[in-house]
């Protein structure tokens, strides 16, 4: 299955999303902050970000604009700050209002990587 990088500051919420993503066939690596996320999606072969947009040290949308290099690259921005969501629109595939259900991330990340499979065929 496809590897998901999961980027948030809240350790619950990315050990939470994680197990979802998991049950779901996905492979999952995540982090606190953006920090060497090209390295990171390099070396892993990854075909999707979700990523809080507001963290402490490296942001989210830091981590958009180095991600954005990335050809092929789905990108998921989430945040419970509306001002942040507008931001970031248009630069990402899906952005997401925080709160946010497990299963609901689950068929979002679903529906964006499948559009990428639809899109290379």
């Amino acid at each position: 299955m496809k590897t998901i990088i999961l980027l948030d500051d809240d350790a619950e919420l990315r050990e939470y999303f994680s197990a979802h993503l998991q049950a779901h066939g996905f492979t999952v690596i995540a982090q606190a902050n953006s920090q060497n996320i090209t390295d990171l999606v390099k070396r892993n072969n990854a075909a999707c970000i979700i990523t809080d947009l507001i963290m402490p040290g490296h942001e989210g949308m830091e981590g958009i604009f180095l991600a954005k290099q990335i050809q092929g690259l789905k990108i998921i921005a989430m945040s419970s700050s509306s001002a942040f969501l507008r931001i970031a629109d248009g630069l990402v595939d899906r952005c997401l209002h925080k709160p946010i259900s497990g299963p609901d991330l689950v068929a979002v990340v679903s529906a964006v990587l499948s559009e990428n499979d639809t899109a290379t065929k």
